[in-house]
């Protein structure tokens, strides 16, 4: 591949990139209009009780299935 190839390459995967931005806010936007702007996640990641566990590929960690 020449550098003319990565260059339009890599112009490409930024217009890409651009357009899922823009679903992003029009999707939002339409969820606000939806259920009105103080419709928020009440999700906290901190509340996550991580364990961990060993699996036929290593260590890795999990947690319970519960919303907190």
């Amino acid at each position: 591949m020449s550098d003319e190839d990565l260059k339009i390459l890599a112009e490409e995967i930024v217009d890409f990139c651009n357009g899922l931005e823009a679903l992003a806010v029009k999707l939002r936007t339409q969820i606000e209009k939806l259920f009105g702007e103080s419709q928020r996640w009440d999700w906290n990641p901190a509340k996550i009780k991580w364990e961990k566990a060993e699996g036929s590929k290593g260590e890795y960690e999990r947690s319970e299935d519960v919303k907190v």
